[in-house]
């Protein structure tokens, strides 16, 4: 056993937790392995109790995996790991501290005997913490990279789940938490449902209001504007962060933390056909600089920023059949 095939294992096993899968974490001990978390406990035998024990995993969700790789022997490796995770259905942020010693047969690259030492604490994350709405695509995406690069922990919806789970899928790589939930940002419901995951995570640091409703596409005239879409816009891009600013203020607070608002230039350039989007735009921008100077003595900040135009899905439905190819990618921003 060399340093890199104790590394490939390490990670193999931290894969197996990270995607809840006990059937792959059996297949990397021999059959007769033995399996001990911890010295005041009894070993268990063979890889049937091995996977029975890691059906655990079946009650955990949102898993970041780290490692640090202490010492490689001719057959024994040492490693120091750490879990966070969130427990179902209580919702609480668990994080697991330990150190493990794996033993390979010669010529071996499945575990013979395990021993581990581990320590568990519950509660919030010591992490910053940003929710971003719209966040399955376009900017959304942008905006939870850079914060995942930046080691924010991260909530994260949208209305598309596969979309979403895909966004997060190719976060994991920063190692810090994320809790995707796939919803309609305008249903009050799910509102309380990104709320609640915020206080699993114990803290909220910044509130990021990306998700915009464009209305119908082609885009009407104010005159030709059915009123249940005009509503609807509203609904998304104003009356939206409206709750969801009242509903993360004392987390907010308690972080002087930041709320920001995506506007467009469409909120003052009085554009035909941008009427409803436009208008939806202007009143989010007034919401955002009253916040901020309500917000002001609590320490909170409020900015309402435009990001210019860019190649987006949403861009695209706005010039149906044109080419926007000159348009910057999101990531420009």
């Amino acid at each position: 056993m060399n340093h890199q095939q104790f590394e490939t294992w390490v990670k193999a096993i931290g894969a197996a937790w990270v995607n809840r899968d006990p059937q792959a974490a059996a297949d990397l001990f021999t059959p007769d392995a033995t399996y001990q978390e911890n010295p005041f406990e009894p070993p268990l035998q063979g890889r049937p109790a091995i996977l029975k024990y890691w059906g655990d995993v079946s009650t955990q969700e949102n898993i970041t995996f780290r490692h640090e790789i202490l010492e490689v022997t001719e057959h024994i490796g040492f490693a120091h790991w750490s879990v966070e995770l969130t427990r179902i259905p209580s919702s609480k942020r668990v994080k697991l501290d330990g150190i493990f010693a794996a033993s390979f047969h010669p010529n071996e690259t499945r575990c013979h005997e395990f021993r581990e030492w581990w320590t568990r604490q519950e509660g919030p994350s010591s992490r910053r913490v940003a929710l971003i709405t719209g966040a399955s695509r376009g900017l959304g995406v942008t905006l939870a990279t850079c914060l995942a690069g930046q080691n924010f922990d991260l909530i994260l919806t949208a209305r598309g789940a596969e979309s979403l789970e895909q966004t997060t899928g190719q976060l994991r790589q920063y190692g810090t938490t994320i809790l995707a939930l796939a919803g309609d940002i305008a249903e009050p419901a799910h509102q309380r449902r990104l709320i609640e995951a915020a206080e699993s995570l114990g803290r909220l640091d910044v509130l990021v209001n990306n998700a915009s409703e464009l209305g119908p596409s082609p885009m009407p005239t104010l005159a030709e504007m059915p009123l249940a879409a005009f509503r609807h816009i509203y609904e998304v891009n104003v009356v939206a962060p409206l709750a969801l600013t009242q509903s993360a203020l004392p987390l907010l607070k308690a972080n002087h933390g930041l709320v920001v608002n995506l506007s467009s230039d469409a909120a003052v350039g009085g554009y035909a056909g941008w009427g409803g989007y436009g208008s939806s735009k202007a009143a989010l921008d007034l919401l955002s600089r009253t916040w901020a100077n309500e917000l002001e003595e609590a320490g909170v900040g409020v900015v309402s920023v435009d990001p210019g135009d860019m190649r987006t899905v949403m861009h695209q439905q706005a010039f149906p059949g044109e080419d926007i190819s000159d348009r910057p990618e999101p990531n420009v921003t």
